[in-house]
């Protein structure tokens, strides 16, 4: 029997001709999909089909995916790595190979998956990516179907993209970065794995139909050819409907061109400085919003986040500012380390001593098996702050 309230949605009754909604434009909502990167309350980020579309089509071209493509798509619905999963398919006439969400606490089933359905083109978070290759054992199973292997989300560490490398000498491997705001924007391909383990991937460059450019700290365009600053995309990507229902945080973070005000171009501006360098490359430093002070001092949470993983034997870490009423915030880290690294709290603290100023080095290190992941894969600081509740320091 039906629940009591409950409206079941049937498609009995329905011609074509009823279903068919000629009065629907691209520039009519399509989809909203919430994000809330590793901390904070979700954000509805609403899609209209031409964002949509605007990104589907370059995307499909850039990764030249095809009617024999089989795409993976092993990430939530409510995620925007299923878009490019599910309309580039569509778009291509590819096939698409929906793994179950219970897969991710079974990495050997990815893996296997890809192996029985010929998977030609894996797109992930760097984390879901590292249990294919740690606890899926890929190494173990048929793999060469796979033509291109994309990542995004996180810090690719180079010591796991030199196992991918070798485990894949012939597939195309690329760093890609964006945000469900203004989908992926920049993209890398590896060329060459670097040899210092704690050098960082550039962000890549533009999409086609993509522009990105620098806004320094006092909103200014950065017009060097090198130089930091906060990067902005500009592109038909740009969510056209803001943050659903939520005007306040539309405002500021959705803007019109500063480049070219009279244009009124959408603008995301994605709080994220980075660095460009002689060649045109963009590198991550850190968040506008990660920079925080303690016992006086400004803290680029990035920065300590760097020195972290730049410890041989630290799988992954977070980092995080937990407001203290004598120092302002003191700096927590979280750390899961390698089993067969010998690696203990007083030996991260002394390294990170040895390349950090005193009152950037983490008052806490916190020793975990696991780090807790959100439903789109990323760490959840969120969740290791409010287990801290209790825990000894």
């Amino acid at each position: 029997a039906e629940a009591p309230g409950l409206t079941v949605a049937s498609l009995d009754g329905y011609t074509a001709e009823a279903a068919s909604r000629r009065d629907v434009t691209d520039g009519y909502l399509a989809y909203v999909l919430h994000t809330s990167g590793s901390t904070g309350k979700p954000k509805g980020v609403a899609i209209t089909h031409r964002n949509c579309l605007a990104f589907v089509e370059p995307a499909s071209a850039r990764f030249a995916i095809g009617p024999t493509d089989r795409l993976a798509c092993q990430a939530p619905l409510h995620f925007d790595l299923s878009v490019f999963d599910l309309y580039c398919a569509a778009h291509a006439g590819a096939g698409v190979v929906v793994l179950p969400e219970y897969f991710s606490a079974f990495p050997k089933k990815m893996s296997d998956a890809i192996a029985t359905h010929g998977v030609t083109v894996w797109n992930s978070v760097v984390s879901a990516l590292a249990l294919l290759v740690d606890k899926g054992k890929l190494g173990t199973v048929a793999r060469d179907s796979l033509r291109a292997v994309i990542f995004s989300g996180e810090r690719m560490p180079i010591p796991l993209l030199r196992t991918l490398r070798g485990l894949l000498p012939r597939t195309s491997l690329y760093n890609v970065y964006g945000q469900t705001e203004a989908n992926s924007s920049l993209v890398h391909e590896v060329a060459e794995v670097p040899d210092d383990d704690g050098a960082s991937l550039p962000l890549g460059r533009p999409m086609p139909n993509f522009e990105t450019f620098l806004l320094d700290h006092e909103d200014n365009v950065v017009v060097s050819s090198e130089g930091s600053g906060e990067l902005c995309v500009a592109a038909a990507t740009v969510a056209a409907g803001g943050y659903y229902r939520d005007p306040e945080r539309t405002h500021g973070k959705f803007v019109h061109d500063p480049r070219s005000p009279e244009r009124k171009l959408p603008v995301y501006r994605t709080g994220d400085i980075v660095r460009r360098d002689a060649t045109g490359d963009l590198y991550f430093t850190g968040r506008r919003d990660d920079m925080i002070k303690t016992r006086g001092f400004r803290v680029e949470l990035g920065e300590v986040q760097s020195a972290l993983d730049r410890i041989a034997g630290i799988v992954e870490s977070a980092i995080a500012a937990v407001p203290h009423p004598a120092i302002g915030n003191e700096l927590v880290a979280f750390v899961r380390v390698d089993g067969g690294a010998p690696l203990s709290v007083a030996d991260i603290k002394s390294r990170l001593a040895a390349v950090l100023p005193a009152y950037m080095v983490p008052e806490s290190i916190h020793l975990r098996e696991s780090l807790p992941r959100t439903s789109t894969g990323k760490v959840d600081k969120a969740a290791l702050v409010a287990a801290l509740s209790g825990a000894a320091p």
